[in-house]
Protein backbone atom coordinates (compact mmCIF):
# COMPACT_ATOMS: atom_id res chain seq x y z
CA UNK A 1 0.00 0.00 0.00
CA UNK A 2 1.22 3.50 -0.75
CA UNK A 3 2.14 5.87 2.02
CA UNK A 4 0.29 9.15 2.35
CA UNK A 5 3.14 11.00 0.67
CA UNK A 6 3.21 8.57 -2.26
CA UNK A 7 -0.48 9.16 -2.93
CA UNK A 8 0.39 12.68 -4.01
CA UNK A 9 -3.18 13.80 -3.50
CA UNK A 10 -2.63 16.50 -0.91
CA UNK A 11 -0.06 19.06 0.00
CA UNK A 12 2.52 18.12 2.60
CA UNK A 13 0.61 20.05 5.27
CA UNK A 14 -3.15 19.74 4.67
CA UNK A 15 -4.94 22.52 6.53
CA UNK A 16 -8.61 23.25 7.00
CA UNK A 17 -9.66 26.81 7.63
CA UNK A 18 -12.68 28.49 9.15
CA UNK A 19 -13.62 32.09 8.44
CA UNK A 20 -13.40 34.67 11.21
CA UNK A 21 -17.20 34.97 11.09
CA UNK A 22 -17.86 31.20 11.35
CA UNK A 23 -19.36 29.80 14.54
CA UNK A 24 -17.02 28.30 17.14
CA UNK A 25 -18.12 24.78 16.16
CA UNK A 26 -16.81 25.34 12.62
CA UNK A 27 -13.51 26.62 13.97
CA UNK A 28 -13.17 23.58 16.24
CA UNK A 29 -13.92 21.23 13.32
CA UNK A 30 -11.29 22.96 11.17
CA UNK A 31 -8.73 22.49 13.93
CA UNK A 32 -9.54 18.75 14.15
CA UNK A 33 -9.27 18.26 10.37
CA UNK A 34 -5.93 20.05 10.21
CA UNK A 35 -4.28 17.41 12.36
CA UNK A 36 -5.32 14.30 10.43
CA UNK A 37 -3.19 12.22 8.08
CA UNK A 38 -3.53 12.59 4.32
CA UNK A 39 -5.11 9.15 3.98
CA UNK A 40 -7.76 10.11 6.53
CA UNK A 41 -8.30 13.44 4.81
CA UNK A 42 -8.80 11.61 1.51
CA UNK A 43 -11.50 9.35 2.97
CA UNK A 44 -13.18 12.29 4.71
CA UNK A 45 -13.16 14.14 1.39
CA UNK A 46 -15.07 11.28 -0.24
CA UNK A 47 -17.77 11.51 2.43
CA UNK A 48 -18.01 15.25 1.88
CA UNK A 49 -18.17 14.86 -1.89
CA UNK A 50 -20.55 11.88 -2.17
CA UNK A 51 -22.51 12.05 1.09
CA UNK A 52 -23.56 9.24 3.43
CA UNK A 53 -22.48 5.70 2.53
CA UNK A 54 -21.74 2.24 3.85
CA UNK A 55 -18.18 0.93 4.07
CA UNK A 56 -18.91 -1.19 1.00
CA UNK A 57 -19.92 1.87 -1.03
CA UNK A 58 -16.90 3.76 0.34
CA UNK A 59 -14.59 1.00 -0.93
CA UNK A 60 -16.26 1.25 -4.35
CA UNK A 61 -15.87 5.05 -4.38
CA UNK A 62 -12.15 4.70 -3.70
CA UNK A 63 -11.86 2.16 -6.53
CA UNK A 64 -13.73 4.55 -8.84
CA UNK A 65 -11.04 7.18 -8.30
CA UNK A 66 -8.64 5.18 -10.47
CA UNK A 67 -5.52 3.06 -10.12
CA UNK A 68 -3.43 5.95 -8.75
CA UNK A 69 -5.34 5.66 -5.44
CA UNK A 70 -4.35 2.46 -3.68
CA UNK A 71 -5.99 1.41 -0.45
CA UNK A 72 -6.99 -2.05 0.66
CA UNK A 73 -10.64 -2.49 1.70
CA UNK A 74 -9.41 -3.13 5.24
CA UNK A 75 -7.34 0.06 5.18
CA UNK A 76 -10.33 2.06 3.97
CA UNK A 77 -12.49 0.72 6.82
CA UNK A 78 -9.69 1.48 9.28
CA UNK A 79 -9.40 5.09 8.07
CA UNK A 80 -13.20 5.48 8.37
CA UNK A 81 -13.09 4.06 11.90
CA UNK A 82 -10.31 6.48 12.85
CA UNK A 83 -12.41 9.35 11.53
CA UNK A 84 -15.31 8.18 13.70
CA UNK A 85 -13.01 8.15 16.73
CA UNK A 86 -11.88 11.69 15.85
CA UNK A 87 -15.50 12.85 15.62
CA UNK A 88 -15.28 13.69 11.92
CA UNK A 89 -17.53 10.87 10.65
CA UNK A 90 -20.60 9.50 12.41
CA UNK A 91 -23.20 6.75 12.11
CA UNK A 92 -26.37 8.17 10.56
CA UNK A 93 -28.63 5.78 12.44
CA UNK A 94 -29.59 4.13 9.13
CA UNK A 95 -28.62 0.76 7.73
CA UNK A 96 -28.63 -0.45 4.13
CA UNK A 97 -28.55 -3.92 2.64
CA UNK A 98 -25.19 -4.54 0.95
CA UNK A 99 -24.17 -7.03 -1.75
CA UNK A 100 -23.87 -9.91 0.72
CA UNK A 101 -27.50 -9.44 1.75
CA UNK A 102 -26.44 -8.26 5.20
CA UNK A 103 -27.31 -4.93 6.80
CA UNK A 104 -24.51 -2.37 7.07
CA UNK A 105 -24.28 0.96 8.86
CA UNK A 106 -24.44 4.14 6.82
CA UNK A 107 -21.78 6.72 7.75
CA UNK A 108 -21.53 10.47 7.04
CA UNK A 109 -19.17 13.36 7.56
CA UNK A 110 -19.95 15.54 10.58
Amino acid sequence: MNTDAQLGLFSAEPRAHARRTDPETSKAAADRVSGIRESQQYILGLFRKFGPMTDERLVLRVADQGPHVRFSPSGIRTRRSELVTLGLVKFTGRRETISTGREARVWEAC
